[in-house]
C-alpha cells in the first residue's frame, strides 16, 4: 500500500495537472511531501510500535492515510493537495516498520530473514499495482476515482488489521 501511494502520482501527474492547473513544481511538491511526512515520523514511530504494538499503531495510521486520500480525491487546491499528500504519507509511513514488529514478535529469529523478505516482497507488488492498473483505471474513471478506491481499500486493510490479524 505505501509503495502504490508513493508512485501513484507519477501516472496520474498528467491529468492531475492538467485538472488543477499544477506546474512541475507543484507535481513535485506533492510528491516530496509524502516523502517528508513519512521520514520525519520513522523516529517517533518506532517508540510509538513499542509501546502500543504494530496492529493498534497501524490501524491508527491506515485511517489516517485513508482520510488523506479521500481529502485528496475531493481537493480543488493546491494547499488541500498538499495537505491530503501529508496525511497519505504519515498514515502509510509505518507499513513497513509495523510489519517488520509484528514479523519479530510472531516468527523465530531463524524465520524472520525469510519472512521480511516476504514482507519486502509485497513492496514491489505496489509499485507494480501503479503502473498500468493505475493508468488504466485513471482513463476509465479518472485520478479522483482512483483516491476514492485507494480510501476504501485503506480503510478495509485497517479494519482487517484491526479484527483480523492477531
Amino acid at each position: 500500500l505505501s509503495y502504490l501511494f508513493r508512485t501513484v502520482n507519477v501516472v496520474i501527474a498528467p491529468d492531475l495537472a492538467a485538472d488543477l492547473s499544477l506546474t512541475a513544481a507543484d507535481l513535485g511538491l506533492l510528491t516530496s511531501i509524502y516523502f517528508v511526512l513519512f521520514a520525519a515520523f520513522q523516529t517517533p514511530l518506532g517508540v510509538i510500535l513499542d509501546r502500543y504494538g504494530p496492529r493498534r499503531v497501524q490501524v491508527i495510521l491506515l485511517f489516517i492515510a485513508a482520510l488523506g486520500s479521500v481529502l485528496f480525491a475531493i481537493s480543488h487546491s493546491m494547499v488541500v493537495l498538499t495537505i491530503a499528500r501529508s496525511l497519505i504519507g504519515l498514515g502509510v509511513s509505518g507499513c513497513l516498520m509495523a510489519a517488520l514488529k509484528a514479523n519479530a514478535q510472531w516468527f523465530p529469529v531463524a524465520r524472520l530473514p525469510f519472512v521480511n523478505a516476504c514482507t519486502m516482497s509485497f513492496g514491489t507488488f505496489g509499485a507494480l499495482t501503479a503502473t498500468i492498473p493505475v493508468e488504466m483505471l485513471a482513463g476509465l474513471y479518472g485520478w479522483r476515482m482512483i483516491f476514492t478506491v485507494l480510501a476504501v481499500f485503506t480503510v478495509a486493510l485497517a479494519l482487517v488489521t484491526a479484527f483480523i490479524i492477531p
